[in-house]
């Protein structure tokens, strides 16, 4: 959504959409922030928002909302590729014991080693390439903790992971963690 004049440049590049569209670029299941910025542009565009109050608001958004975000991958020592990983791993109704938990964490760090040697230049061209890829994403989630996810959540697990492996990589280590254009 367009910000009007004259903050435009300002919250675009300055404050906040740059590095929330990096931010959700780099995890898919942080799309909230994206809505949650261009929801408070648009009670300002709206005129729900004086100028003094929009900033006060904008500020405290990057402060509550982008700042710990940013700061995760750090406090759970995980990567950025293996927190989306992670995330991706935990549905929202799920409830995990601290163990499980930690379970899951590992399974995130182990992932993207064990397909790396699976993700070849174009490896999107070639069925067997594909095959081996989800094959190797199935028999890394095997270790979920089965008595919390379901063979029906599994399933659904190894397409989400799929298909994020699948936008997120281009073979040879290539992927939109390591290409800063990603």
């Amino acid at each position: 959504m367009k910000l009007r004049e004259p903050f435009t440049y300002f919250v675009d590049r300055s404050l906040g959409r740059g590095l929330v569209d990096t931010l959700v670029r780099l995890n898919p299941t942080r799309g909230n922030l994206r809505a949650q910025l261009e929801e408070l542009i648009a009670e300002y565009n709206d005129g729900a928002r004086n100028t003094e109050q929009f900033f006060k608001d904008l500020l405290a958004f990057m402060k509550n909302k982008v700042e710990p975000e940013e700061q995760r991958s750090s406090a759970e020592a995980l990567s950025q590729e293996e927190l989306a990983l992670h995330e991706l791993l935990l549905p929202p109704d799920l409830k995990l014991d601290a163990k499980e938990h930690e379970a899951v964490k590992q399974l995130a760090r182990e992932l993207p080693k064990k397909l790396a040697p699976k993700l070849v230049i174009d490896w999107r061209k070639s069925q067997r390439a594909r095959a081996a890829v989800k094959v190797t994403i199935k028999r890394v989630l095997e270790a979920l903790p089965r008595g919390t996810y379901s063979d029906e959540v599994y399933a659904k697990l190894v397409e989400a992971v799929y298909e994020h492996v699948d936008e997120s990589t281009w073979g040879e280590g290539r992927s939109k963690y390591s290409d800063p254009a990603g």
